[in-house]
Formats: C-alpha cells, structure tokens, sequence
C-alpha cells in the first residue's frame, strides 16, 4: 500500500506546470547558492532574502550539484518528505490507534487533494509537516529508549531551519502531554539537553544572519514570521 501511495505522491513531479507560484521563487534561491556559492541568506536579483530560513533551498541546491535544475530537482525535498510524512502518519496511528487505523490514515492522507496538489510543487510546508511528525514520533519512542530523544531534538532543530516558528509546533504538544499523562514523563533535564541540541542547530544560522544583516534579519524574518505571518495574516493568505 505505501509503495502504490509513494507512486502517487511521485507521479507527474517532473512536469513544467507551476500549482505554486512560491516554487519560483524557491528554485531561484536555490540556483543562485548552487551558482554563487554563497549558502549564508537566500538572495533575489542580488537582494537579500530573509523571510525564510534556509535549509530547503541548501540541500537543494547540494542536488543541483548532482542533478541538473530541473523541475523535479527542485521537487525531489518536498517528494521525499512527503513520502517519509505518509510513513510517519502509519507509524504514529498505529502506536495510537491499530494496524487497521493506520492504513486508513496513511491512504487518506496520501488521497487528500490538497496534499496532493502541493506534492507537486517544492514547498517548505511538507517538509515541516515531516519534522514535526519526526518528533513527536522520537519523543514517543524515546519514553522506552530514551536515545530517541536525541532524535527528536535533530529533527526539532531542522524544522526550525525550515519553516522558522511554525516549527515550534511540537513544543506545546510535548508540554502538554508531559502535564497530563504522568505515567509517560521524561525527565526534564532530559528534555532540556534534547532542546539545547536542538539551539545548537538552529542557532548558528540565525546569529550569523543577524550579525551580517541586522536590519533584514528584524525587518523581515522577525516582523513578518512574528508580527505579520502569525498574527496578521488569515490562515490561507
């Protein structure tokens, strides 16, 4: 089943038609790291770009090294989270729910059309949908081997590098059931060194940022993911 649902997911990523416009401007911070070199801050037209972080357009302009620019090369991240994100969902439904839960969840997810539709066009929102199953996942791992927990604060971090505060989204659900279900605690110094390894990714970038261009880094990444994208805008803006 998830073979079939993968093929899916897969199926026409390599054609030219544009389902988001967001994608050009993507490919375009991509291609100019692969062909400047300069990995620090995405640049538009010579413009610094700070809206986003940048770990999407890193690796894929790494692919551009191995593949040419092409429409699925600047797929192939938001391909393969979205597979991992369909993996996920039967992983996590089945450790809540049953096998039979989980196939369902799993095929409904993957037959969504809006999940579907952006399947098909490189975008940051799969990608922190993968993340952030990731760790919910680790850290539920991590209540019976608590090497997970490691896991869970890598994958923290690098949706953080993804999709800025939107990231944080794992925080209030591990919080919460760390409140409500006092059979399933984890140590808190254990959680705490977990997050620290998870600054320790996410953090590097952003004071570098912030030291070379701290008009931008306010201006843009704070304002608009702060100000303007969490409170300002309405949900589907």
């Amino acid at each position: 089943i998830f073979l079939v649902l993968a093929l899916l997911v897969f199926a026409f990523s390599w054609t030219t038609n544009i389902v988001f416009t967001d994608e050009i401007i993507y490919e375009e911070f991509s291609y100019q790291m692969f062909t400047t070199g300069d990995y620090l801050a995405p640049n538009q037209e010579g413009a610094v770009w700070l809206i986003r972080p940048p770990l999407y357009f890193w690796i894929t302009a790494l692919i551009y090294h191995i593949i040419p620019p092409t429409p699925f090369a600047r797929r192939l991240v938001t391909l393969i989270a979205a597979a991992a994100t369909v993996a996920l969902t039967y992983k996590l439904a089945a450790r809540f729910f049953s096998g039979k839960a989980a196939r369902w969840s799993m095929i409904l997810l993957a037959t969504t059309p809006l999940f579907l539709f952006f399947t098909k066009a490189a975008n940051l929102d799969i990608p922190l949908a993968f993340f952030i199953l990731a760790t919910i996942l680790a850290y539920e791992k991590a209540k019976t081997k608590p090497r997970w927990l490691w896991v869970a604060g890598i994958t923290f971090g690098l949706g953080i590098l993804t999709r800025s505060f939107l990231a944080l989204t794992p925080l209030p659900v591990i919080l919460l059931d760390q409140m409500l279900f006092e059979k399933r605690k984890i140590p808190a110094m254990h959680i705490a060194l977990a997050f620290a390894l998870s600054l320790t990714i996410a953090l590097p970038w952003h004071l570098a940022v912030w030291k070379k261009y701290p008009q931008a880094f306010i201006e843009d990444y704070l304002k608009f993911n702060i100000a303007d994208h969490l409170f300002a805008q309405t949900p589907g803006h």
